[in-house]
């Protein structure tokens, strides 16, 4: 192998090496500090203390499915313009909640009620 062949291979395989070494040092800093997810930041607001207990389920909804929800409910709906997350609680009351992640806002929060049909 010529010396201009052989320094190529080994600056390849160093380059390689320290791909790696960053890769490894990130996945270990991501398992340390893992990422605040919407759920989590939306959590954290001091209007949903009450409900830490809960169980929760989260929705993204893109601008299109706002739309279509502010054609059946605009007095809901109706004024929201962006993305937003709709997070379901669960605990002693149900809860609807209407989140601006960018803004990290609350939009909307409202208490579902359950009615049981007359027999």
């Amino acid at each position: 192998m010529n010396p201009k062949t052989f320094n190529e291979t080994m600056i390849a395989i160093l380059l390689i090496g320290f791909a790696i070494v960053i890769f490894q040092n990130q996945m270990i800093l991501n398992a340390i500090a893992p990422q605040e997810t919407p759920l989590m930041k939306l959590m954290s607001l001091p209007e949903m203390q009450e409900f830490q207990n809960y169980q929760a389920s989260i929705e993204y909804l893109a601008i299109e499915d706002i739309q279509n929800l502010a054609e059946q409910y605009p007095n809901i709906y109706g004024d929201i313009t962006s993305p937003i997350y709709r997070v379901e609680l669960y605990g002693d009351k149900q809860i609807l909640v209407l989140y601006d992640y960018a803004q990290n806002k609350i939009l909307g929060m409202f208490e579902m009620m359950s009615a049981e049909l007359g027999q």
